[in-house]
């Protein structure tokens, strides 16, 4: 009968010790994904140095957690240029004129205008629709001529001229928002650098 309670204690004691075991391992192996693909990982920012600024995004300006950077304006070329943070030449007959202010009367028409100017090309090479415009901020889709994706674009009246807030290819930061004033109604989520959060506003 002592024989038979050893017996039992040693089972019960390797089951615990088994158990433990199982748990431990699975708590490695959580942790080891989590730092692995978690910890630390920032949002990514992208640029390209072509003049594509933006992807498609719901009109609500649902933002997914990745940084926006916007494309550094350069010549329309005919081959294809590698990212760079360095300064582009031009001549004075490469980069074509936007079509003037003064012929643009409606928002559509003058926000395309300021996304032409930013980025060196001309008018009617920019597609815009607002989803969301209430006369001094708006918000919509846009693509190039000649490009393939699209993107978003936040735009402000600034005495009584339109001006591009933001625009690019990831999530809608909140401080260009702020600085503009630009209304939820118009932005309803933006991601916040300082918390490293979306944040609905």
């Amino acid at each position: 009968m002592e024989v038979e309670k050893d017996k039992d204690k040693n089972r019960k004691k390797k089951l615990l010790i088994l158990i433990l075991a199982i748990l431990l391992a699975l708590l490695l192996i959580f942790l080891l994904i989590y730092f692995l693909f978690f910890r630390g990982k920032k949002p990514k920012v992208t640029a390209t140095a072509t003049k594509t600024a933006v992807v498609s995004v719901l009109p609500s300006a649902t933002a997914v957690k990745s940084k926006t950077a916007t494309a550094t304006p350069q010549p329309e070329t005919t081959e294809q240029t590698e990212p760079t943070d360095q300064p582009t030449e031009t001549t004075p007959d490469s980069n074509p004129t936007p079509t003037p202010s003064d012929s643009c009367t409606d928002d559509v028409c003058q926000i395309k205008l300021a996304l032409a100017r930013k980025y060196s090309i001309d008018i009617n090479d920019v597609s815009l629709s607002l989803s969301a415009n209430n006369g001094s901020s708006a918000f919509g889709t846009t693509i190039f001529s000649g490009d393939a994706s699209g993107g978003w674009v936040v735009a402000a009246k600034v005495n009584g001229t339109w001006q591009i807030v933001e625009d690019g290819n990831g999530v809608i930061t909140c401080a260009p928002l702020d600085q503009y004033d630009i209304p939820s109604s118009i932005v309803s989520e933006c991601y916040d650098e300082a918390t490293e959060k979306t944040i609905t506003r």
